[in-house]
């Protein structure tokens, strides 16, 4: 989605905000273009803007700062990557030499809730938050899928494919915006959240 009145930057990892748009630079930065100077956060990549705050993943795990001034509002330790925010809820991913976890933590109350867990050789992607939904893609060697739930119910697969892969969901307050790739192109789809779930299985291969 496209924040308003933010200008369009090139960069990695996209994430946009109301009048705020943050992406990563080449050489471990982040730059936040908003109407006024930018903001760059040095040694900092895999951004997640929210309004005021940016979580970010630098050498010791995530970190929450308003980005404005810096000031840190939480940190996750350890083997975490792929953060985003819709506070006070934070999604990310912990990794170790077998698994990867999908994980959803409250900044506000500490507690943390194990969403899924996969073994590391399969692709679980970054989560898309925009409380109180959540989104994501796994991949296996024999299907690709998108997850969907909507807090605190449980996660079911929207869109699956044996074909094509269907990654990198994105969620905004009414929409899904995901991409198929097949036969070396892609394509950006786009489905309103209420569409009944027979018009969800068209999208399946």
């Amino acid at each position: 989605p496209t924040a308003e009145g933010a200008r369009i930057t090139s960069g990695m990892d996209p994430s946009a905000t109301v009048g705020a748009t943050a992406v990563a630079k080449q050489g471990g930065s982040v730059v936040i273009r908003r109407r006024g100077p930018d903001v760059v956060v040095p040694n900092a990549s895999q951004p997640s803007i929210d309004r005021g705050l940016l979580a970010y993943v630098d050498v010791n795990g995530i970190k929450v700062i308003r980005w404005a001034d810096g000031t840190e509002v939480a940190r996750v330790t350890g083997a975490v990557s792929h953060p985003s925010l819709s506070w006070p809820l934070l999604a990310f991913r912990r990794d170790t030499s077998r698994t990867s976890r999908l994980v959803l933590r409250n900044l506000k109350t500490g507690s943390a809730r194990r969403i899924t867990k996969v073994k590391r050789s399969h692709d679980l992607g970054r989560p898309s938050l925009r409380r109180p939904r959540l989104a994501w893609h796994l991949t296996t060697r024999r299907v690709s899928r998108i997850y969907y739930m909507k807090l605190p119910r449980r996660p079911r697969v929207l869109i699956q494919s044996k074909v094509s892969l269907v990654r990198d969901p994105a969620l905004t307050d009414k929409r899904l915006l995901w991409t198929t790739t097949r036969s070396g192109r892609a394509y950006l789809r786009v489905r309103h959240l209420r569409t009944p779930e027979r018009r969800w299985r068209v999208a399946q291969d």
